[in-house]
């Protein structure tokens, strides 16, 4: 995680920004194997000081994909 400066967050056009994070994610089946590519994704936020910590970030991210993946979830019609 990384403070963002005013001018920064005026250039991504979001002048409440105060932080910045870059995520690295490494997908692995139950048997630890690597599945596709590894990526990197970054994000733009609002929070400062204790509320943008990385376990904050962390638990944040992890909680807006769990919502994700159940509103995208698709039974198998077998």
């Amino acid at each position: 995680m990384m403070p963002l400066s005013t001018d920064l967050a005026k250039a991504f056009y979001y002048p409440h920004a105060r932080s910045f994070v870059r995520v690295y994610r490494k997908r692995c089946d139950l048997a630890d194997a690597p599945i596709g590519k590894p990526e990197t994704s970054y994000y733009v936020s609002g929070l400062a000081g204790a509320y943008a910590s990385r376990e904050a970030f962390a638990h944040y991210i992890r909680g807006h994909w769990g919502i994700e993946n159940r509103n995208h979830y698709v039974r198998s019609p077998g």
